[in-house]
């Protein structure tokens, strides 16, 4: 089954693709089709940093969580009596592995 990225690399190549064909079929003079390329590239580029901006702020706000809860769970463990720990370690230590 195909990874979500290589669809949507795929899916924005057919686009492009389409795009262009499109543009080249078109009944426009010369300026009229670069102008509009040049809108249709303006407006691509656009939209790719705003999605590349929204992208980061989602990441840094993920990690801010999971570091947040890593070091929550970390002061948990720390809590644990060590008589309680060495058991389960023994049983993680003699427990088959599944690869």
């Amino acid at each position: 089954m195909s990874s979500p990225k290589g669809i949507f690399w795929v899916l924005l190549a057919s686009g492009v693709t389409s795009g262009v064909a499109v543009y080249m079929l078109a009944t426009k003079n010369g300026r009229a089709l670069k102008r509009d390329l040049k809108k249709k590239k303006d407006m691509l580029i656009n939209k790719t940093n705003e999605v590349l901006k929204e992208g980061k702020e989602k990441t840094k706000t993920f990690l801010k969580e999971a570091k947040k809860h890593g070091e929550e769970l970390s002061k948990e463990i720390s809590k644990v009596p060590e008589n309680y720990l060495v058991p389960a370690k023994k049983k993680v230590r003699n427990s088959k592995r599944p690869y």
